[in-house]
């Protein structure tokens, strides 16, 4: 199974419930979502701490999304992202190819997602994390 793991906090100090104001006519969390849907990701695992995102998450129907509710402790300005995915990863208590996704970069393409899916199973890696640039 390969899992798309993408976190998405409520609590930005910056831009407070940034992943999903508006961009290109849909909130900002929809576009990587899609992307994600459309490629060969089993399942798509959404962590977050926030109601509304939840319920926005939810209004897409993605058939392949799931949403993990993050405990509060890796849900804070100073938490890292990779808490949360140990935080997740040890609630799955099994293996799984997973890969981390951030909705602040919304130009990812069903390509790319595909793309970058294999490359933890061609070199023996524990972790991946990729950039648009």
């Amino acid at each position: 199974m390969i899992i798309a793991f993408v976190p998405l906090r409520g609590g930005s100090k910056s831009i407070p419930l940034k992943n999903i104001k508006n961009f290109c006519g849909k909130p900002l969390a929809y576009w990587n979502l899609k992307a994600l849907q459309d490629s060969k990701v089993d399942e798509i695992i959404v962590a977050t701490d926030s109601d509304e995102i939840k319920r926005v998450v939810e209004s897409f129907s993605f058939s392949k999304v799931r949403i993990y509710e993050r405990d509060p402790k890796n849900a804070q300005d100073h938490s890292s992202t990779e808490s949360v995915m140990l935080e997740f990863l040890h609630f799955l208590k099994q293996t799984h190819k997973a890969s981390l996704y951030s909705c602040r970069r919304p130009l990812l393409s069903r390509r790319q997602a595909i793309l970058t899916m294999p490359l933890g199973s061609l070199h023996k890696v524990e972790q991946i994390v990729s950039y648009l640039v």
